[in-house]
């Protein structure tokens, strides 16, 4: 029998199906990690890429997004073994014609990526990240494809509308003991929701993805491991 390595890992499963031809919404486009592999020791990060996509061309005149799930108990702190690191968005949105900066065709970003929720007195909002905040006056219908992406490139293929990185850590978890950390993008929660014509809320696909950290395990176990690894190969000289 081969024993893999003991580390703190991130086992993902991506939980949600493709947009429908007929979705608004967003969608995992990759993930990455530091390490290169599903498997994060202690302190690597995973980064999530993801896409938005308006098929049927939908006017959308507001959209709020968030990224929520790591503060498992909604107690103000990353208890989950996730800690937010970074991100960042483009310039706008659903653009019907592509051009460099941002485009008053489509819907313009109001603030960047950030970790909101409030830990102090007199109650605990759970964090989240929050990733899109926009709105425009005229509804734009653009099917995603033409916008800026985060790096000033056309999301067709060659960029990616939002990015979010998170950090794997192992702070107060049990030895050995995994943990599912069940992360959900998109809208629904503190006020983030997708507006149409008239301030109506519009259907919306999230995505959501399921990560298991599993926490390194104590020195007295790795030693008890090693002490009867040694006392099995004994028995078989």
């Amino acid at each position: 029998m081969i024993f893999k390595k003991w580390s703190l890992a991130a086992i993902a499963t991506v939980l949600v199906a493709p947009l429908s031809a007929s979705a608004l919404g967003i969608s995992i486009n990759s993930v990455s990690t530091s390490g290169g592999t599903s498997y994060l020791e202690d302190g690597d990060s995973i980064t999530f890429n993801l896409l938005l996509e308006n098929a049927t061309n939908e006017d959308v005149f507001g959209l709020g997004l968030g990224a929520t799930g790591y503060d498992e108990g909604a107690v103000g702190a990353a208890d989950n073994h996730l800690l937010y690191s970074s991100g960042s968005n483009s310039s706008s949105v659903f653009n019907t014609v592509y051009v460099a900066g941002i485009d008053a065709d489509g819907i313009a970003t109001v603030s960047g990526v950030y970790e909101d929720g409030n830990p102090s007195f007199p109650a605990f909002t759970e964090l989240r990240v929050q990733m899109f905040n926009s709105v425009s006056t005229t509804g734009a219908s653009g099917d995603g494809t033409n916008d800026n992406g985060i790096a000033g490139l056309q999301t067709n293929g060659s960029d990616v509308h939002i990015q979010v990185t998170f950090t794997a850590q192992a702070l107060g978890a049990t030895p050995g003991s995994p943990a599912t950390v069940n992360l959900d993008f998109g809208v629904g929660e503190f006020g983030n929701s997708a507006i149409g014509a008239g301030g109506a809320a519009l259907s919306f696909n999230n995505a959501s993805y399921a990560v298991t950290v599993v926490p390194e395990p104590g020195t007295a176990l790795l030693m008890g491991l090693g002490l009867l690894g040694l006392a099995t190969s004994g028995r078989r000289n």
